[in-house]
């Protein structure tokens, strides 16, 4: 992701594109992605089933990593790397506490599950502010990137120790692919939030 800000193609790319082309791409992409992870959610059959669990997931995979690349082509470069090392050094952190601690965060499953759906409205609501008082979007959008940091920071740990088992939920040997989408999604919206704070930190 960082080193797209440092190619002039790639970076170029994205920024000399015209915006009804940028928000085509963009939009089918997001098809892609929301089409992809959905069937390996939702789909047991699937997911776990070869080879169409790898061709979803590398679809998955692509069209976010794309999507992602063309955000950080809008952003400063050192914020970027910034951004990278801190998301590196809080999934490691989260990694090695969700390994070691005797606490159980697969029981929390219900509480993670209502503080998603209550972030999820929180964000629509921060962008009918954006509209309706913009003086006010700015503070919300950063307690809003703050919390989404801590939020996927706690999926991270729920989803790690589904992964290494032993807990009250896990997954089994078939739900490979699972871990990894979980994980992914986890460590890119960390990315992503924590961006959005570093940015947000270099303006100011």
């Amino acid at each position: 992701m960082a080193p797209n800000d440092f190619s002039p193609t790639i970076d170029g790319f994205f920024t000399s594109l015209c915006k009804f082309k940028f928000n085509l791409i963009v939009s089918s992409l997001s098809g892609v992605y929301f089409v992809s992870y959905f069937a390996l959610v939702c789909c047991q059959s699937v997911r776990r089933g070869f080879p169409m669990n790898f061709v979803c997931l590398g679809l998955f995979t692509a069209s976010f990593s794309v999507m992602v690349g063309a955000m950080t082509a809008f952003m400063e470069p050192y914020a970027v790397l910034i951004a990278v090392g801190i998301t590196v050094l809080i999934v490691m952190t989260i990694t090695f506490l969700a390994a070691c601690t005797p606490i159980d965060f697969t029981k929390c499953y219900f509480l993670l599950a209502v503080a998603g759906i209550v972030f999820f409205f929180f964000g629509i609501a921060i962008m009918i502010v954006m509209f309706v008082a913009p003086q006010h979007f700015k503070v919300l959008h950063l307690v809003y990137c703050a919390i989404g940091v801590l939020l996927f920071s706690l999926y991270l740990a729920f989803d790690t120790q589904r992964i290494l088992g032993g807990k009250h939920i896990e997954l089994s040997e078939e739900d490979y692919v699972d871990g990894a989408l979980q994980l992914y999604v986890d460590i890119m919206q960390i990315f992503i939030y924590v961006l959005q704070l570093v940015q947000a930190a270099r303006e100011n």
